[in-house]
């Protein structure tokens, strides 16, 4: 069951979140488009547990039904708002479940049960790493945008008081920073180097809240410090739970 577990979860945050690219995601809301995302989703599935039979046949069929129907209704009914980004994971997760406990001997029906031993754990390994890669970095990255998208705006500036200006930064550069330092606090605990996190955090604070001294930017300073903590946080327990199942594996 975990194997079976570990295979779909990984293909279902390959699908969704590295393969589903920004151009994708902005026309999914056509039904062919949708449908490519779908297909998508099948293909992961379909290598994830090296398919040759007709339960993996019936397992992909399922997977691809239920991601089309809770796509499309988070798309036409949901919105894209947090609840409905949370309800359409938890619903695919669900799904993966409910394959993985019905069907617990799906991997060894598979091309990957041909393989050694050692060579199946490292399989595992690695689609366990993947999986904690994606739910730290690009899936974090998602979830944290539309937790301070619902924070509350700014005040108007008082009478008589000069809005701060703004300053353009790089395109999508809030975006990167998020994903490299989810990234290296990924590889910090993964690697037992905990203390790196807080020296992270430390230079993460100096740099982005240095030239931050007007008491008019104090919205700025909340909003940045509660993303700046979201992110780290995320990161970090994403980073611990993969520590946790690679250890089932063998590693740690």
């Amino acid at each position: 069951m975990i194997s079976t577990f570990t295979a779909l979860l990984a293909a279902h945050l390959l699908a969704d979140f590295v393969f589903q690219t920004e151009w994708l995601v902005a026309r999914k809301g056509k039904l062919k488009y949708l449908s490519l995302h779908v297909l998508l989703v099948a293909i992961a599935a379909a290598l994830a547990i090296g398919a040759q039979t007709l339960v993996a046949a019936f397992a992909i069929g399922v997977i691809a039904a239920t991601h089309m129907s809770l796509d499309y209704v988070k798309l036409h009914h949901l919105g894209n708002k947090l609840l409905a980004f949370a309800l359409d994971q938890f619903g695919h997760l669900v799904v993966v479940l409910g394959i993985a406990f019905c069907i617990p001997t799906l991997m060894t029906t598979g091309w990957w049960a041909a393989l050694p031993g050692d060579a199946q754990l490292a399989y595992y390994a690695g689609l366990t790493l993947v999986s904690g890669l994606i739910v730290a970095v690009p899936l974090g990255g998602i979830l944290i945008k539309k937790l301070v998208e619902g924070l509350p705006s700014p005040p108007p500036p008082a009478q008589g008081v000069t809005a701060p200006t703004s300053i353009v930064g790089m395109a999508k550069g809030g975006q990167y920073i998020g994903w490299l330092e989810r990234s290296l606090t990924f590889l910090f605990v993964l690697t037992g180097r905990y203390e790196a996190v807080g020296f992270l955090l430390t230079a993460k604070s100096i740099l982005r809240f240095g030239d931050i001294r007007n008491s008019n930017d104090r919205h700025i300073q909340e909003y940045i410090i509660i993303g700046t903590m979201l992110s780290f946080g995320w990161g970090f327990v994403a980073a611990v739970l993969t520590v946790k199942a690679l250890a089932y594996w063998g590693l740690s």
